[in-house]
Formats: structure tokens, C-alpha cells, sequence
């Protein structure tokens, strides 16, 4: 076993044991019908962070064993074959050198060419990509097979989904607002977390003076399951009849219909929540505004470091933020000058920084036209401290396919119903679970009315 891997699987190991110890306060809490006392809410605190550390370490490990070859050594399943044998049956032993999420849209386009019917997707997959995507096979071979988790045969190819998933979530992440922030604060989908809601109170006490009394505000959320789903439809003759460009064009739109969906959602602020889809508000959503001062280098100054000191007065550290902007304004900001014509935030250009914090340019950051020819055209720029927002995520894409539908071709579902059977089209319906919550709703600030 390779060092890399030794040491994963230790992380891992100690991680789960972290999480299990988390959840167990919480457990017990429940039980008793209260929140978390200061006491357990510190060992909660210290469990966190030392999962967060795991989880940066666990990443950094696994993009070193990527870049030195050892990810293409086979995963061996207890009691099946060994993968150090090329000619064992179960788990691939070859990295594929495919471009990344092309496996998992060859597994779409195999369900969109069976057309909802996995036998006939197993031997479409067979025909096409047998030699070149074997694992594709194998993860189809198992929806189809019945078996128990204890069969190599069959739970094997379990894991080759998994790795598909990831490199399509891998994918993913670098095309979404949430997937280019670090720092959020992970928790597991429907456990309680407490939140404190007051402060105690503290000050100056004279001799044989009344020390003051306060108490510790305290409430409780939990984040749902709630999952973001979107329908890519495709003709028949692409699915079965395509070429690499046209797992290349599946492969793309997935990743873009998801991402922009789940990037209007998160920073939008008409985003409300929706309880009966299980749908959260955005970040934005009811956060602290103040409205623009100018387009001006003096007024644009002024207003993002009026941005910052919001930041500072409601106690938050002020490391770890982002700015998240519409691409517009980040190239008016790299491109606005002072009065010697010198570049004035010069940090854009270099590093993608503006005073400090990097930015996060996103075309959903949604900009709104003025309510006259004459009047500007306007968006926003927003403050954001991830480590103040819980995120739920699953980490996963699921798929399905259908011919036998009718859908609604627009996205907002109030189309005219448009028959895939009549059109000979299929539909690939792609599911993830994930839900956020700001922690504290001071953790982002808006500058709103910005016309740059």
C-alpha cells in the first residue's frame, strides 16, 4: 500500500470517528430536549475544525497522489479479485485518459440510447465503449444485476460509479459560485445545530460593586434533504450515433445547466425559501445592503471599504472573505484608474484580488435593467464570510433517462408539454442533493445600485 493511500485512509478513518462523535452530541442533546450546553458546544467546535483540517489535508493529499500516478493503481475489494492482476475481473487497474466527466456522459449517453431500458443501455455500452470506458459497463452491469454488497462482482463497479461521479463533480465545482469559495462550514443533512442568537454581557466593575449577570442565547436548524434537479433532452440520433464532440456537448450542458441553476439559487437575492420544495433562501437573501455611492475611483473606494468595516463591526474575522461579482464589474474594477491613469486595484490582473480577498466573477450575479432607456442598468457586489455558512452536500450526481415523457421545454416549466416519444428525443435527468444556511445573517454584505 502506497504512503498516499495509507495516510487517506487513515484521515478517513479519523474523520468518520469525528463525525460520529459530533453527531452523538447532538444525539444527546435531543434526547434531552435542549440545546447544546457551552461545554459540549466547544467539543462541537473542536470536532469541526479538526474535520475541516482532515478534509484540506484529505484534498491536498489526494490532488498529490492524482498528479504522481498512484490513483491509477486498481482499489482492491476485500474478497474479490486482486488488482494487481490486469486479467482480474472487478476494478480497473488503468486510469483512463479520457478528458475529465467524460466517463460519467458516456454513462448519460448510454441511458438516453436505451431510452429509460438499462439492458438495452448495457449492450449499447458494450458496443461502444467496452474497450475505451469499460467502467461504464460495469457501473450499468450493476443497476442491472441483482447481487449484495458482499459480491466483488457486483459491488465493485459501485465504486467505479463513485469515481465517475466525483470527476464529474470535480468538473463541476470550478463552473460554481459555492465549488470556487473555501472555507463553508460542512454539517451533515438533517442533524440538529445550535446557533447561538446572544452574547454575555461583560464590563467595568468597581469594588463591592453588582458584577453584571447575562445569559447565553441559544436556537436550533437543521438543514433538509433538498436536491437541485434539471432534464438535458438530446435526439435519439446524438445518443446513439454520437461522436466524441457529442459526449463533449452532454457532457458540457450538464455541467452548465446545473451550475447556473444551483448559482442563481445561492447568490440571487429574490431567492426566498420555498419549505414545501425543501428549497433555501439564498446567501443574499435579507442581507445587510447600503446602496452605491458612484462609479468614481474615490466612491468605489469608499464603498467597498465601508463593505469591510461592516464586516469588522459584527465581530467576524476578517480572513477568509470573498467578493462576489457580476464579470462586468470585475473588469470595470481591473480597468479603473486613478488620476496619474495608474491602474488602481492592480491585484485584479495578478491574482484575481481586490483588497485583499479574492473574487468569485460569476455571470448569475444577476444584473437588472433600468426602469428607463435612460436609466443605467444595475447589479451588485457582495461580502461573503463562508465559514459562517453551513453547507449540506451530498457530493453527488445521480442520473436517469426517459423517451416516454412529456416535458416542458422552458425553465420555468409553464411550456407548451412537448412529447419525447413524438420527437424522438430522450431526456437525462441529473439530481444532486444540497442545501446552505447562513449561520449568522451578518456574514454577508451587499453593495447594491452599483452601475460599473
Amino acid at each position: 500500500m502506497s504512503g498516499f493511500t495509507q495516510r487517506i485512509q487513515e484521515l478517513e478513518r479519523t474523520r468518520a470517528d469525528r463525525i460520529v462523535s459530533m453527531e452523538t452530541l447532538h444525539e444527546k442533546a435531543a434526547m434531552e430536549g435542549r440545546s447544546l450546553d457551552s461545554r459540549e458546544q466547544l467539543g462541537f467546535d473542536s470536532l469541526a475544525s479538526e474535520v475541516e483540517g482532515i478534509d484540506a489535508e484529505l484534498a491536498t493529499l489526494r490532488r498529490q497522489q492524482t498528479m504522481s500516478g498512484l490513483s491509477a493503481k486498481g482499489i482492491h475489494v476485500p474478497g474479490g479479485p486482486n488488482p494487481q492482476n490486469p486479467t482480474a475481473r472487478g476494478v480497473s487497474n488503468t486510469k483512463s485518459n479520457l478528458p475529465k466527466g467524460t466517463a460519467f456522459a458516456r454513462y448519460a449517453m448510454a441511458l438516453a440510447a436505451g431510452r429509460g431500458n438499462l439492458h438495452q443501455s448495457l449492450e449499447y455500452a458494450k458496443t461502444a465503449y467496452s474497450s475505451t470506458s469499460p467502467e461504464v459497463v460495469n457501473v450499468i452491469k450493476a443497476a442491472v444485476s441483482a447481487g449484495t454488497t458482499s459480491d466483488p462482482i457486483w459491488a465493485a463497479p459501485l465504486v467505479e460509479y463513485q469515481n465517475m461521479a466525483q470527476e464529474f463533480i470535480d468538473l463541476l465545482r470550478p463552473a460554481t459560485i459555492i465549488g470556487r469559495i473555501d472555507g463553508f462550514r460542512r454539517v451533515p443533512f438533517n442533524i440538529r445545530i445550535p446557533r447561538q442568537t446572544a452574547g454575555a454581557s461583560v464590563g467595568w466593575v468597581g469594588e463591592n460593586k453588582p458584577k453584571p449577570v447575562s445569559r447565553l442565547g441559544f436556537d436550533a436548524i437543521t438543514l433538509p434533504w433538498a436536491k437541485v434537479a434539471g432534464i438535458v433532452a438530446i435526439t435519439e440520433e446524438l445518443a446513439r450515433f454520437s461522436s466524441p464532440s457529442a459526449e463533449q456537448l452532454v457532457r458540457d450542458d450538464l455541467v452548465e445547466t446545473i451550475g447556473t441553476f444551483i448559482d442563481e439559487q445561492f447568490i440571487d437575492p429574490t431567492v426566498v425559501a420555498n419549505p414545501a420544495a425543501n428549497s433555501p433562501a439564498s446567501i443574499t437573501n435579507g442581507a445587510h445592503s447600503a446602496a452605491s455611492t458612484g462609479a468614481t475611483l474615490a466612491a468605489v473606494d469608499s464603498d467597498l471599504t465601508g463593505m469591510i468595516s461592516y464586516m469588522a463591526s459584527q465581530g467576524l474575522t476578517l480572513t477568509g472573505l470573498y467578493w462576489v461579482m457580476n464579470p462586468r464589474t470585475k473588469i470595470s474594477l481591473a480597468n479603473l484608474r486613478n488620476t496619474n491613469e495608474e491602474v488602481a486595484y492592480p491585484s485584479i490582473e495578478a491574482n484575481g484580488t481586490l483588497k485583499g480577498f479574492p473574487i468569485v466573477d460569476s455571470a448569475s450575479v444577476p444584473i437588472t435593467e433600468g426602469a428607463t432607456e435612460a436609466d443605467p442598468d444595475t447589479t451588485f457586489i457582495a461580502l461573503v464570510c463562508p465559514r459562517e455558512i453551513l453547507l449540506a452536500d451530498d457530493g453527488q450526481v445521480t442520473l436517469d433517462a426517459s423517451r416516454e415523457a412529456s416535458l416542458q421545454m422552458s425553465d420555468d416549466g409553464t411550456g407548451t408539454l412537448v412529447s419525447l416519444w413524438q420527437q424522438n428525443l430522450v431526456g437525462i435527468r441529473a439530481e444532486r442533493f444540497i442545501y446552505w444556511q447562513s449561520r449568522r445573517a451578518q456574514c454577508v454584505t451587499l453593495l447594491t445600485g452599483v452601475t460599473y
